[in-house]
């Protein structure tokens, strides 16, 4: 009965007690704090299946509910959370806040029913409310793979717009499709201290790349944005049109400094059309093109890139570039540039490279020199591990090297076994799925009781055996500074005895993966047992680790007085050298004051040469436009002129065609007429001839009267023959010559005349 009434008492109702209009009510932890010692294990039991939250009474409008710590039920019964602050019981750390208010948590679970199609309800929202104050907490606004769509993406970028206390935006594995996209690139224009941008897979596409870039040309605090694709469904899928406009976004933008945009599609097309922008963008240090088939093509065009860009990260996995782009790669890191000296991660995996190409590398490799992470997994190296294993022992930068599933022999192990026995910087060496067997192993094992750097080692699934486990468990016994061992899916049985019984002296190792071997109860236990001691030895060495770190950070802030120190000074001497400066003004200023007067008639002749120059310019520009008006009516009656002449050609080139048309019908009208009349024409051309005999001899005879009548005349000249003599001489001669032939007739009525 007491409890009821603490239950109904003014501050239990001040805490519980809620406007209808505020949504929700958080879960309420009275009504389930215990009321008697029989009822602790039903409370217990509701703490693993439903968080409990405490929400301040007074603003519950605009605060959200707070994770409840443990132990503190039945307190919170009576008190609120500002109360528990206010009184140092509970601490309100800045990465614990949520600075957003239950209406607009309200108004982004509607958009998420909406998006998805489903009903709003309280039990729903509740844990939806939970669900968002865990995860956007501080500076991260985090909400992976919750099924929000374009509403959601809307009703987000409206309250981030001018929330200046969020800097991570996480919203990969949703839904946000395009129009989400869109409403996030609104959002990047407005607000200005958002640094992290995770969208993958969201099944965007190159429409909302497209705004996105655009946003980025603009905006000025993002540094880093991942639109690359997570395994499953609704993958990003950009194209070559999205990067087209991602080299646009990368030439004007000058803070993004990491670009993950693996498994979208680019192709070496893509990789083309964003060249240009790479090219000219000097911020850009981290590029990620993984599973995008740019095939060795797109290794000639990222070739060149590396020396004039800035790029420091490369992630070309799963790109089948093969030897041929490996060669590309080899050449351009080769080249006489800054290219190799700039380069600290490349991530090869999974390309088909084989042993040639690697070859290539690893003789590049060796020109390096900041070269920190190296991964060639799933490429066949066979004989060229050796060769890189030699390469890489003479590297003073590579602290990461991964060759997982590259069919690594034995004897390649034995060389990358010398390589670690004199290597000082590689600290992650991962070599699982491989061919390595004893002899691999114990030559690693050996190398491993002289090398002091090495911090993780993985040759898990390499056909060791207990020979190669024994070799591992004296390294063990004698190594002090390997921290990560895994030796999974080997075959290792009988030497896992003396792998426990190692771990009984080592101090370092903190985690060891020996999952399906055929270990031994006893080992295992014992094996979990030291580990144990080991993590808790660790822990126990923070404090030692903590204050070294705390040591060296005083060195650093000693080095950082002495800065400030003569930050100072330099200040000091900057003020000396301002009065003098100052004292110079004084002897310029009176100079200023002598030469006013003569820049005062200087500025009266300039503005005359002005006025001048603006008439003249004045009246050629209107002597331009007449010469422009001309010059247009000229080609007017050009263009009329040659149109003209155009329709004359055609009339021209019209009648020729009619004309060899009449010809040909010409010729093959004579063609015919000479096979139909060539009968006729001989007998013509006979006739003809015959005339022309004819015509010959009328004129011999017409000759031959010629000379009687010469003769005649003569004759009666000398003989004085009467008149009447004469002309009947003259008829018979004419009647003879009509007798004989027609042109003879004609030639005698001539004579006649």
């Amino acid at each position: 009965m007491e409890v009821q009434e603490r239950s109904s008492s003014p501050a239990r109702q001040t805490f519980s007690s809620r406007p209808a209009s505020a949504g929700p009510r958080p879960p309420s932890v009275g009504k389930n704090r215990p009321t008697s010692a029989s009822s602790t294990n039903s409370t217990r039991r509701y703490k693993t299946q439903t968080p409990q939250f405490l929400c301040n009474a007074e603003d519950e409008e605009t605060i959200l509910p707070r994770p409840l710590p443990p132990g503190m039920a039945y307190v919170a019964s009576y008190t609120s959370f500002d109360e528990l602050v206010d009184k140092q019981i509970l601490r309100q750390e800045e990465e614990e806040k949520v600075h957003l208010s239950v209406a607009e948590v309200s108004d982004l679970y509607h958009a998420k029913c909406l998006d998805q199609g489903l009903q709003p309800n309280r039990k729903r929202e509740s844990r939806f409310i939970q669900l968002l104050s865990q995860n956007c907490r501080g500076m991260h606004f985090t909400l992976r793979e919750n099924g929000l769509g374009n509403h959601s993406a809307g009703c987000i970028a409206s309250f981030l717009a001018d929330n200046e206390h969020f800097a991570v935006l996480d919203l990969s594995g949703n839904r946000l499709k395009d129009a989400g996209a869109i409403r996030i690139a609104e959002l990047l224009m407005l607000n200005d201290a958002l640094v992290h941008i995770a969208l993958k897979s969201n099944d965007i596409g190159f429409v909302g790349a497209e705004k996105i870039a655009e946003a980025l040309q603009s905006n000025c605090t993002v540094t880093s944005l991942d639109l690359s694709g997570l395994s499953g469904i609704n993958r990003n899928h950009l194209g070559s049109t999205g990067a087209k406009a991602f080299g646009a976004a990368l030439a004007v933008n000058e803070t993004l400094a990491i670009l993950s945009l693996g498994a979208n599609g680019l192709g070496n097309e893509g990789l083309m059309l964003m060249s240009s922008g790479l090219e000219q963008n000097q911020t850009l240090t981290e590029l990620d093109l993984g599973s995008n088939n740019l095939g060795w093509e797109g290794c000639t065009v990222l070739g060149p890139l590396l020396n004039s860009s800035n790029l420091r990260n490369i992630n070309l996995e799963r790109n089948d570039i093969r030897d041929k782009g490996a060669a590309v790669l080899a050449a351009a890191l080769k080249m006489p540039s800054n290219a190799a000296e700039k380069i600290e991660l490349l991530n090869l995996s999974f390309n088909n490279i084989k042993v040639q190409g690697l070859r290539w590398l690893a003789n590049v490799f060796k020109t390096v020199p900041v070269l920190r992470v190296l991964k060639l997994d799933g490429n066949e190296c066979g004989e060229a591990a050796e060769e890189l294993a030699q390469t890489i022992k003479d590297n003073r930068s590579l602290t990461h090297l991964s060759m997982c599933k590259c069919e690594i022999s034995p004897e390649a192990g034995v060389r990358i076994g010398d390589m670690l026995a004199v290597q000082a910087t590689l600290v992650k060496l991962e070599m699982q799925d491989n061919l390595l067997g004893n002899e691999g192993a114990i030559a690693i094992a050996q190398a491993l009781h002289a090398n002091t750097t090495l911090r993780f080692l993985d040759i898990g699934n390499n056909k060791v055996s207990d020979a190669g486990g024994k070799a591992l468990a004296e390294m063990i016994a004698s190594n002090n500074t390997l921290q990560h061992l895994n030796i999974k899916q080997n075959n290792i049985k009988l030497s896992g005895n003396a792998i426990a019984e190692a771990l009984r002296t080592n101090t370092s190792i903190l985690e060891l993966d020996f999952s399906y071997n055929d270990f031994s109860f006893k080992s295992y236990s014992a094996v979990a047992t030291y580990l144990q001691k080991n993590i808790k030895a660790w822990k126990r060495q923070a404090a030692p680790r903590l204050m070294s770190q705390i040591d060296v950070l005083k060195v650093d802030e000693a080095t950082l007085h002495g800065t400030q120190e003569e930050i100072v000074q330099e200040i000091k001497r900057r003020e000396i050298t301002q009065e003098n400066l100052s004292q110079k003004k004084e002897h310029v200023k009176q100079l200023v004051a002598g030469y006013l007067g003569n820049v005062k008639k200087l500025e009266e002749e300039y503005n005359t040469i002005s006025m001048r120059r603006a008439r003249e310019e004045e009246a050629m520009a209107a002597r331009s436009d007449e010469l422009q008006r001309e010059k247009q009516k000229q080609e007017n009656v050009r263009r009329k002129i040659e149109n003209k002449l155009k329709s004359e050609d055609e009339k021209i080139n019209r009648m020729k065609k009619d004309q060899l048309k009449i010809e040909q019908e010409i010729k093959s009208y004579q063609e015919k007429n000479e096979k139909e009349f060539a009968p006729q024409l001989l007998e013509l051309q006979l006739a003809t001839k015959e005339q022309q005999r004819a015509k010959e001899k009328a004129k011999q005879v017409a000759e031959q009267l010629s000379k009687t009548e010469l003769k005649v005349k003569e004759l009666e000249r000398r003989m004085g023959i009467s008149k009447e003599r004469s002309l009947s001489v003259k008829s018979t001669s004419g009647a003879a010559s009509k007798s004989k032939s027609k042109p003879a007739k004609r030639k005698g009525s001539n004579i006649k005349g």
